[in-house]
């Protein structure tokens, strides 16, 4: 089969290898379509240490399923099925106390830039009714945004605040505006990002180069200030405007990436008198299942602005 092999640094090649059989309890999916997240960028850069070349890169992926192994009974060929990337190993510490996204002993199992992939059975989750294969790529950054929302405890009633309109602010607005905020307000430099926001629920997109977001915030909630404010875009002096614009006992959820070694400047007297948490959002926690019944409610097409041929 063809795969977009890496070889380190920038040196990405599509070459044939072996096409993968699936063994027992695995499922062999044909690729449709993976997304480039930004870690994938980061390990062509070399500002994330995860990966190690030679690698099939690609961990956004959907397909239709090809070949089963042998004891797999969920699922069946010729069904659409979005990928699990990775899969924790249900028994360590971690895996007991709910957090699969930090189990030490997790396996990495796509490389979705390639013809063909073998998954354990669990990791192949079928699309609902009615979502094109495609946005079944959707799925994994979904679920990463879903246990962001999870994690901010956003209750009924709630304002909330989305730093950054890219792909995963999108997705944000999206689900804080479902998961019961009656405000939603979006931070965005770039015009047809903001744009996009309104059409995908936001009520109001602020300028970054133009305004200051604490200031529309609060006028916005009547000095109040907001519930919750997802940063997602990985930068610490965005971290520190979230902190002004949130009301007292709000949170920021820091969903974006930032460099190794980014250090955060706090006033920690604020911080404590205003009760403020800063709480982070890694990954996925048990969330991709409940990512993918989210797809045929969520208006992810927009999301694609352009498609590559292997």
């Amino acid at each position: 089969m063809r795969a977009l092999m890496w070889r380190g640094g920038r040196d990405l090649r599509v070459e044939e290898v072996p096409t993968p059989e699936p063994g027992p309890g695995e499922v062999m999916v044909r690729i449709v379509a993976c997304g480039v997240c930004g870690t994938d960028l980061h390990a062509v850069d070399g500002s994330v240490p995860w990966y190690q070349p030679p690698r099939i890169l690609g961990h956004e992926a959907s397909g239709v399923v090809a070949a089963v192994g042998a004891g797999v009974q969920g699922v069946c060929v010729g069904q659409a099925v979005a990928v699990e990337p990775s899969s924790p190993c249900g028994a360590c510490a971690e895996c007991h106390d709910g957090l699969e996204q930090h189990c030490r002993r997790r396996r990495s199992a796509l490389g979705g830039f390639a013809q063909y992939a073998c998954v354990p059975e669990r990791s192949a989750v079928p699309l609902p009714e009615g979502v094109p294969v495609e946005v079944g790529s959707f799925a994994e950054p979904t679920g990463c945004c879903l246990h962001a929302v999870d994690v901010a405890g956003l209750r009924s009633g709630a304002t909330a605040v989305v730093v950054g309109a890219g792909p995963i602010g999108l997705t944000l607005v999206q689900l804080a505006r479902r998961s019961g905020a009656v405000q939603v307000v979006v931070s965005e430099p770039d015009g047809a990002r903001r744009r996009l926001a309104r059409e995908l629920g936001a009520d109001v997109a602020v300028d970054a180069t133009a305004e200051a977001l604490p200031a529309v915030v609060h006028e916005v909630t009547g000095g109040l200030g907001a519930d919750v404010v997802f940063e997602a875009v990985g930068r610490p002096d965005l971290v520190g405007v979230a902190l002004e614009a949130l009301r007292r006992g709000g949170a920021v959820v820091v969903v974006g990436l930032a460099p190794r070694g980014a250090t955060l400047a706090v006033d920690l007297y604020e911080l404590h008198v205003r009760e403020l948490s800063i709480k982070t959002a890694w990954t996925r926690s048990y969330s991709f299942r409940r990512a993918v019944a989210w797809l045929r409610h969520l208006d992810l097409a927009p999301l694609i602005t352009h498609r590559y041929s292997l």
